[in-house]
């Protein structure tokens, strides 16, 4: 079976970190010849080191809507032949993709990440006014329908998609992220961050979505023993070195850039803090709960993420209560490390993930 993934983002963030989790676990099990990836990704994309590194084949693609991204779609339908071409995306904009696929006889796995596109301002109007007029068009194509939560699914399908949709959790190296004592200490001495100290933390994109002046706000509202570290990248980070600047936390906010150790960092931290203005699920939450940690996110994160009791949702609105439950009790050693057993029962482990996704296209839920 040979399938072609659309859908690889340029830096590395959610999406990409499926992808990627649920290709390295069919390889892990010896089934790299069975099921043959192949790969559509931007342009200088981060993730090409990793495709060379494995001996993945991959194109690097233009950008959509101009006449090279259809040339180079073209090409590579008419030099290969695909059973299946598997499509990551949060919005139907691109109609052009599944159509050429399915005009050289590749069924179309749409899977659905989100519960709104990251587009902003006109951008976001243009790609609205896109949809609403090819929404049915692009449904028609979709074969098996994926969807990362059920929040997204009702996002992105239609009735008659819906009761097909199969849900793929986004699964992870529940191992990887078990609570380890020794990466703690090893963090919090790097970053002279004492014992008695409480360390919050946060990860992902330094985006708008993400929201994370709202910490840097709550920070002031905190005693002392509280610090900050925030993990990631992104277009709002002068602007939030900034803001710490301004606002002098610069011995209590931590922006310590992209790690690819994520484990270790989580194990440092006390408190996981996600205040985005919305999210489907997460795979920044999924992780923080294999971890053990109290976790404490916004209102815009769907619901269907809370995998473990010490997982509260509060409102952006409501900042005492934030604070409130960020001096709450934390849980204990034990507490986090039996925590990451119950994210493994919640289905949140990627031999899941990849079971439903295996299953789902060789049953021929298409």
């Amino acid at each position: 079976m040979k399938i072609l993934v659309d859908g690889m983002p340029k830096g590395t963030g959610g999406i990409g970190t499926l992808i990627i989790n649920l290709v390295n676990y069919n390889e892990h099990i010896g089934a790299k010849e069975n099921i043959v990836f192949e790969f559509l990704v931007p342009q200088n994309s981060e993730y090409i080191s990793f495709f060379k590194s494995k001996g993945y084949k991959y194109y690097e693609v233009p950008r959509v809507f101009t006449r090279n991204y259809r040339k180079c779609i073209n090409e590579i339908f008419e030099k290969n032949k695909y059973n299946y071409i598997w499509i990551n995306n949060t919005s139907k904009v691109n109609i052009y993709l599944p159509r050429r696929a399915k005009k050289s006889g590749a069924l179309i796995i749409m899977h659905s990440h989100g519960v709104q596109a990251e587009e902003t301002g006109i951008k976001k109007l243009l790609f609205d006014i896109i949809e609403w007029f090819q929404n049915n068009q692009y449904c028609k194509l979709i074969d098996v329908p994926f969807a990362c939560s059920e929040a997204s699914a009702e996002y992105f399908y239609p009735h008659y998609l819906l009761s097909k949709c199969k849900i793929i959790s986004n699964g992870i190296d529940t191992d990887r992220f078990l609570f380890n004592e020794k990466y703690r200490r090893e963090i919090r001495d790097t970053f002279s961050i004492a014992e008695d100290e409480i360390l919050l933390g946060a990860s992902g994109r330094l985006t708008k979505v993400k929201n994370y002046r709202f910490l840097i706000n709550l920070m002031p509202l905190l005693s002392e023993k509280y610090k900050l570290i925030i993990l990631g990248d992104g277009e709002e980070e002068n602007e939030y070195k900034n803001l710490v600047k301004t606002m002098k936390l610069e011995d209590r906010v931590l922006l310590v850039g992209k790690k690819d150790c994520i484990e270790k960092y989580l194990c440092a931290m006390d408190v996981f803090l996600m205040p985005s203005i919305n999210e489907g699920l997460p795979f920044s939450l999924v992780e923080a709960q294999a971890n053990g940690l109290k976790c404490i996110v916004s209102t815009g994160v769907s619901e269907e993420a809370k995998l473990i009791d010490t997982t509260s949702f509060i409102s952006l609105d409501d900042k005492q209560s934030w604070i409130e439950e960020i001096c709450s009790e934390l849980p204990s050693v034990e507490e986090r490390i039996d925590a990451n057993a119950c994210v493994i029962r919640a289905g949140y482990s990627i031999a899941s993930s990849y079971t439903m996704f295996r299953e789902s296209i060789e049953n021929g839920d298409s």
